[in-house]
C-alpha cells in the first residue's frame, strides 16, 4: 500500500517536472520567433525554422504581438 502511494507521488512528480521542461521550451521557442519576427526574417524563413522546431509559426508570433499590443495601451 505505500509502496504504491509512493509509486504514484513519483509519477506525478515525474509529469510535473516533464511539463516545466515543455513550458520552457516553448517559451524559447516563442522568444526565438519574436526575435526573429522583430529582426525583419523573411515569412517563409519563419516558417521553415518551425518546421525542424526551432521557432514557433509565423501566425502564432502574429498572436503574441497583438496581444503585447494590448498590453502596452
Amino acid at each position: 500500500m505505500i509502496n504504491q502511494k509512493n509509486r504514484t507521488r513519483l509519477i506525478s512528480f515525474c509529469y510535473f517536472l516533464a511539463g516545466l521542461n515543455n513550458k520552457f521550451i516553448n517559451g524559447v521557442k516563442a522568444e526565438v520567433g519574436l526575435l526573429l519576427d522583430s529582426s525583419e526574417t523573411s515569412s517563409s524563413a519563419i516558417e521553415i525554422l518551425s518546421n525542424t522546431g526551432l521557432t514557433i509559426r509565423r501566425e502564432i508570433i502574429a498572436s503574441h504581438k497583438a496581444q503585447h499590443v494590448g498590453y502596452i495601451q
